[in-house]
């Protein structure tokens, strides 16, 4: 596909969501809900797009330590397919409430939400491509020329 002749400008909003706060989420970051005034302000700056890349993974995903017996959470062992995965704690797992958005930042009905780790067999550390080499949606805007101008994280 052609690219865009024109820069384009993309706020880029990763994994603010629910389990990644404290209290309660089962991988909640500490200082995480500083970060969210900050998303907010940029929001003021008319970005031509705004994605919200999330974490939205199936009950049965490969790096949770539920899935893996005998696996320690925060481990490393070795799946057949991913290659070396760290055992993580289950979390935002589709249509539950830690997959949901967090109640602070603001989610346009226009923001353009991309969803992370829905591969079973394989982690996704990345809004551009998981684990294994296949591409988002993200990153798919990425290659076709949208400009990416701002990235934020609250965790990675």
């Amino acid at each position: 596909m052609p690219k865009h002749s024109k820069k384009v400008s993309m706020l880029l909003i990763i994994d603010v969501q629910n389990d990644f706060f404290q209290p309660g989420g089962s991988l909640g970051v500490q200082g995480a809900p500083d970060i969210v005034p900050v998303i907010n302000s940029l929001r003021q700056f008319k970005f031509d797009m705004v994605v919200q890349a999330v974490d939205w993974h199936p009950y049965n995903h490969c790096s949770f330590s539920s899935n893996n017996p005998g696996a320690a959470k925060f481990s490393t062992i070795n799946l057949p397919l991913a290659g070396p995965q760290t055992m993580w704690p289950d979390h935002c797992i589709q249509d539950t409430r830690g997959s949901a958005f967090h109640k602070d930042p603001i989610v346009d009905a226009t923001d353009v939400v991309v969803r992370a780790g829905i591969n079973p067999h394989s982690d996704s550390y990345s809004a551009f491509r998981d684990n294994i080499g296949h591409v988002s949606r993200a990153g798919c805007l990425i290659e076709r020329g949208w400009a990416c101008d701002v990235g934020w994280s609250s965790h990675r």
